[in-house]
């Protein structure tokens, strides 16, 4: 879960965890700066005081404001520092984390390492040309490597992995609903068990982006064409 909004975690966590399921919870900083964090802060305190925190694999407290210029290293490590006493102070137990890409990991861990638990980073290899559907499992793999060496902690996270089923090709990264398959068995295979696959379903509300590939992400069909 990305954020807190429309009462997700009442109708989507809670159910989830309902079902037997664990939840990832998260908080979204936008725009306006980590200060637009706060009040997702106070609702997962509300929700889990409310359940006990049962079900709960860890908080992720960021997913990408550094890399899209929301804030800075060390204004997110302050928030991340605050969020978590005020969490843990209400009664959670469990890990904490922060989820952008590998560039931005590697030019501000040294920020970040010291107020999580573990790295969580955003892999994709598709904006990578020169990596092909069947090769995605071997580069995520490598960058998860990369990616521990950072915080030195085996224990990391890959907040998002997919491949997109329309749009351009980007060199020999060519979307399609097969290249997609083939791109999420071969990181199935490497990393899955350390991996949120990207997506359930297509975005379309986002704007096509580079290569018009934005919208296109989900597995859904993938998912439903194998059973």
């Amino acid at each position: 879960m990305y954020s807190t909004d429309c009462n997700q975690l009442e109708t989507v966590a809670s159910q989830a965890i309902g079902l037997g399921l664990k939840v990832i919870l998260g908080v979204y900083i936008d725009a306006s700066g980590v200060s637009s964090g706060s009040s997702q802060v106070s609702d997962i305190v509300s929700w889990g005081q409310s359940n006990g925190w049962a079900g709960v694999e860890f908080i992720s407290l960021d997913n990408e404001a550094l890399s899209d210029g929301f804030c800075s290293a060390s204004d997110l490590a302050g928030f991340v520092s605050s969020a978590k006493s005020t969490i843990t102070a209400a009664g959670y137990s469990g890990q904490f984390t922060v989820t952008e890409p590998l560039n931005i990991w590697q030019s501000s861990g040294s920020t970040l390492c010291g107020v999580v638990d573990f790295a969580s980073a955003n892999l994709q290899a598709f904006f990578n040309g020169e990596i092909a559907a069947e090769e995605a499992g071997d580069f995520v793999a490598s960058e998860v490597e990369l990616l521990k060496g950072i915080c030195n902690n085996d224990q990391v996270f890959v907040g998002e992995s997919g491949w997109p089923t329309a749009g351009n090709s980007n060199g020999k990264a060519v979307p399609g609903p097969a290249e997609q398959k083939a791109a999420m068995d071969a990181i199935r295979n490497s990393i899955g068990h350390i991996a949120a696959q990207f997506s359930y379903k297509n975005d379309n509300w986002k704007n096509p982006g580079q290569f018009g590939v934005e919208q296109y992400w989900g597995i859904s069909d993938m998912l439903s064409s194998a059973e």
